[in-house]
């Protein structure tokens, strides 16, 4: 067996902390959206003060993403026509992290200064989310075209459609 030495005889070892201290009294929390590389997604937000209870706040962010679909020809028959199998991925490239800290009354009315407090990791960067596969059966023409579009949340189109290609009997 061989030993190796972690940390030398008579060596510190900063531990990090990632408790809150205790909140001074009338200060406001705080929190942040941010990207892995700590840049702020949204305006700081405070909650409120400390006190006994949950909060809940919805906090509208843009991410970077790549959103990808696979479209597969499936089975052919005469009666049904054809079929495709369609399944996804959205990946977050960024990731997002949530910043928790504390403010004055004065600092939150500033807005100035970083904001200290505890990082609590939301998405990690890079995170890729693939969604059930679909089946689309029947009711295609005979000889028809397959495209693919990505839309919003309210059902517009975002970028162009795609061009899959020409569903033909051979």
């Amino acid at each position: 067996m061989r030993q190796v030495t972690v940390v030398p005889p008579g060596a510190r070892v900063e531990r990090v902390d990632d408790r809150m201290r205790a909140v001074p009294a009338g200060d406001l929390l705080v929190i942040r959206l941010m990207d892995h590389e700590f840049q702020s997604l949204a305006a700081e937000r405070a909650i409120g003060e400390c006190l006994d209870g949950t909060y809940e706040l919805d906090v509208p962010v843009s991410l970077d993403t790549i959103a990808s679909a696979w479209v597969v020809p499936k089975d052919w028959s005469e009666q049904q026509g054809p079929a495709l199998k369609l399944c996804g991925a959205l990946t977050l490239l960024r990731g997002l992290v949530l910043r928790v800290g504390t403010r004055s009354r004065r600092e939150v009315d500033e807005s100035n200064g970083e904001l200290r407090g505890i990082d609590l990791p939301l998405i990690r960067p890079g995170l890729t989310p693939h969604y059930d596969e679909k089946t689309f059966e029947g009711g295609f023409p005979l000889n028809w075209w397959a495209l693919v579009a990505f839309l919003d949340g309210r059902g517009q189109t975002v970028g162009e459609e795609h061009l899959i290609g020409r569903f033909v009997v051979i």
